[in-house]
């Protein structure tokens, strides 16, 4: 499908959702409410902005382009590509995690949807946008039991349908592959070196004591060697069958 969303698009809607929010900030200030206390009660304030902004930049390239927030109609609908957009707006909760949820009964009747996450800072002025394409049941977890219908993502499988927008999304077993595959070869150096450097007080040794103490130098240091090396060729084979971990960078709009 057709790429209807883009990332001049996504920080024009971005930036007319900070003004929005400085708005309604100095207005909760006004009557002496605090806007940020409840940023979950913040974003629910936010979503529609974020619906209707995003709705706005997409009309400006493609024709047909429905907002509508009602219960079972879709939160943007672009009729001239038969495309259906929703919009989820969220922050990281305390321990850092950030959440991403739908509403699993809505997917399933759908089949497949389209999703813009968009992750805000406390203070709405980083964010991340992560477009995902054709999401379904398989890339969600079935509801608890009291989770009100709310299905969390999949992060291993989704993120493969993602393209961020703005912020990053950073693969965790990557990086950690990277570090190891650099720690594996400053470690064969680091072997060849030491041992060398054994070898060749071995070869200039004329007293068999000194001889006999090199040599046992020599393999006890072989011996950490291989250890070591092992130990890490163990972690890579662990970060290669692993789940994958991702990460997720805001990026901040001035």
């Amino acid at each position: 499908m057709i790429d209807y969303l883009d990332r001049e698009m996504m920080r024009n809607a971005l930036i007319r959702m900070q003004i929005f929010h400085k708005e309604m900030n100095d207005l909760h200030k006004k009557f002496e409410i605090s806007f940020l206390e409840n940023l979950g009660r913040r974003n629910n304030i936010m979503s529609q902005s974020q619906e209707n902004f995003i709705a706005h930049e997409i009309a400006k390239s493609f024709e047909g382009v429905v907002c509508d927030g009602r219960t079972g109609k879709a939160d943007i609908r672009i009729e001239s590509l038969d495309a259906e957009l929703e919009c989820k707006l969220t922050t990281r909760n305390r321990s850092g995690q950030i959440s991403l949820q739908t509403d699993y009964e809505t997917l399933k009747s759908k089949g497949s949807l389209d999703y813009i996450y968009v992750i805000a800072s406390d203070d709405f002025n980083s964010f991340a946008a992560l477009h995902f394409k054709g999401l379904t049941c398989d890339d969600f977890r079935v509801p608890s039991l009291g989770a009100r219908g709310k299905s969390q993502m999949i992060k291993s499988k989704a993120m493969l349908k993602c393209k961020a927008l703005m912020g990053e999304v950073i693969n965790n077993n990557e990086i950690e592959l990277d570090k190891l595959s650099a720690r594996y070869s400053q470690t064969l150096k680091e072997s060849d070196v030491r041992l060398g450097e054994i070898g060749n007080r071995l070869k200039e040794s004329a007293r068999k004591k000194e001889s006999a103490m090199l040599q046992r130098m020599m393999t006890q240091e072989s011996q950490r060697f291989d250890k070591k090396i092992k130990n890490i060729l163990k972690k890579i084979d662990y970060w290669k069958i692993s789940t994958t971990r991702f990460s997720i960078d805001l990026e901040k709009i001035s």
